[in-house]
């Protein structure tokens, strides 16, 4: 009967300390993803597919990190990239996409690129952004345990 305890306690206190492990984590990261950086590094224009009403293409995303400290996704869950958004100059958005990624590491003072991401929009909206990278605005949802940040460019 004692080792059901002892064993019970173990778990529970355990499962406290990754709690508490996690939410260290989550300040940490959250104190540098408000320094991350985000734009459009390359539009394929290969991949550019017509289908009325839509128009389909694939875009790189560069995410910059300019701090003194790496940041890296570890691939656990804890922390990952779950969507990308396209916007218009005005900021509204035109298309968005899944994207759950688990693992990206960005050096300090580097970037990292999330390569060939599909998107589908309104031809009538997204063709004019395509064809001018300057134009295109982005935005990448990452979530954090539950907590969901949105790191927009400039």
């Amino acid at each position: 009967m004692n080792k059901t305890y002892v064993l019970m306690g173990a778990v529970a206190a355990g499962l406290v300390g990754l709690s508490l492990v996690g939410n260290q984590a989550a300040k940490d990261y959250s104190k540098q993803i408000d320094q991350l950086k985000i734009r459009v590094s390359r539009v394929d224009l290969d991949s550019i597919k017509f289908r009325a009403p839509d128009v389909f293409a694939k875009l790189d995303i560069r995410i910059t990190n300019p701090t003194a400290e790496d940041f890296t996704i570890d691939g656990f869950g804890v922390v990952k990239v779950t969507r990308v958004f396209v916007k218009d100059i005005a900021g509204n958005v035109i298309a968005q996409t899944t994207v759950n990624q688990e693992s990206i590491s960005i050096p300090a003072n580097s970037y990292t690129e999330i390569k060939n991401i599909q998107f589908q929009g309104s031809i009538t909206k997204l063709l004019p952004l395509i064809q001018s990278i300057s134009g295109i605005r982005t935005a990448v949802e990452i979530d954090i345990l539950g907590t969901t940040y949105l790191i927009e460019n400039d």
